[in-house]
């Protein structure tokens, strides 16, 4: 494994499958779609007046993920000592952290580099951004796999009686401060197939710290975190310079099941021409879910879409745009019964 970070950094420096990811990031242009956001029951866009009001509000209630308190394993220290030199010197470094901390068996510190790596490489501007980031994420998921979802593992978490998730989200969100998880996050740390169906002879591995999310918009990226830690990251599409995403910490406060609607429900007004579109239309911008933002800025969130175009550009009405399996994933971390209120940061 040893020699797979050391190829995978020859990959990155050298710049290869740069032509492949250009494909998936996409860089067409398509026509205007979203006013910002699906509302909830009817999704009908708001006046301009609200919607440039909403670009610059923020919520600073919560800050972007640092790292885990109680982090302390000497990888991680190592982390701490990494040069402010650029984001690619900072990637590198990183990646040799990781290497490091694979070939001692520290887990946590591997998964602390490769998150710093992978960071490093999303704060580089523009597409390309992601051709860097792709393998690092592949070597973070497969990391992943064994520290966060393996039942067994004890990282920054502790172990509950088996009653329903949507009981032990309830009372995770009463803790002091809060930590805020997700249904399917918690069937993934310990292997169920169903959220709402739970052995009843094994305790639950529980997690110690909340999930955010993390966009940047110049490099088209939306990383998921568990604490300092990044889960899983994806390519993404913004708004336009005419209408940006709004920039700020929110709150996800609905998750939206579109294809689950009635087709009334899911009205969408096109600014442009006050078309009435729905959910299924050839021309309706938004895709199975949408994860629908908390006040000030409730006329955005992030949706789905079917248009491989759309992603790595700049051209939405101020939504963060996911490919459809990919926001069904995310989706699929988050789903709780009533509000998440997971954490998003557009930077």
């Amino acid at each position: 494994m040893r020699s797979l970070f050391l190829g995978l950094l020859f990959l990155i420096l050298a710049g290869v499958a740069g032509y492949a990811s250009f494909q998936r990031w996409g860089g067409k242009k398509v026509n205007a779609e979203e006013t910002g956001a699906a509302q909830s029951r009817p999704l009908t866009g708001p006046a301009p007046s609200t919607q440039n009001a909403s670009q610059n509000a923020t919520n600073t209630a919560v800050v972007r993920p640092a790292g885990s308190a109680g982090d302390a394993s000497a990888a991680n220290a190592d982390i701490t000592k990494i040069a402010p030199a650029s984001a690619a010197d900072r990637m590198e470094q990183a990646i040799s952290l990781a290497a490091a901390a694979e070939a001692s068996s520290d887990l946590p510190g591997q998964a602390r580099a490769l998150t710093t790596a992978l960071e490093a490489a999303l704060s580089m501007e523009g597409k390309p951004a992601w051709t860097r980031a792709e393998p690092i994420a592949a070597a973070l998921a497969a990391t992943n796999e064994k520290l966060w979802f393996n039942p067994d593992a004890t990282f920054r978490s502790t172990t509950e009686k088996p009653v329903a998730l949507a009981k032990i989200i309830s009372q995770l969100a009463k803790k002091d401060p809060p930590v805020r998880v997700g249904t399917g996050l918690l069937a993934r740390m310990n292997k169920l197939s169903d959220p709402d169906i739970v052995p009843g002879h094994k305790r639950l591995r529980v997690p110690q710290d909340s999930m955010s999310i993390t966009v940047r918009r110049g490099s088209f990226s939306l990383i998921l975190y568990l604490g300092g830690y990044a889960i899983e990251a994806f390519p993404v599409g913004v708004g336009k310079p005419s209408s940006p995403s709004p920039v700020g910490s929110f709150e996800i406060r609905e998750i939206q099941h579109l294809d689950k609607y009635k087709r009334e429900a899911t009205k969408w007004i096109r600014p442009d021409d006050g078309k009435e579109l729905y959910y299924g239309d050839a021309e309706y911008p938004f895709g199975k879910r949408f994860l629908k933002f908390g006040e000030p800025v409730e006329h955005y969130g992030i949706h789905g879409t079917d248009r491989d175009d759309a992603i790595g550009a700049a051209i939405s009405h101020g939504c963060i745009r996911m490919l459809n399996r990919d926001v069904e994933r995310l989706a699929g971390f988050l789903d709780a019964a009533g509000s998440p209120r997971i954490v998003v940061r557009i930077e």
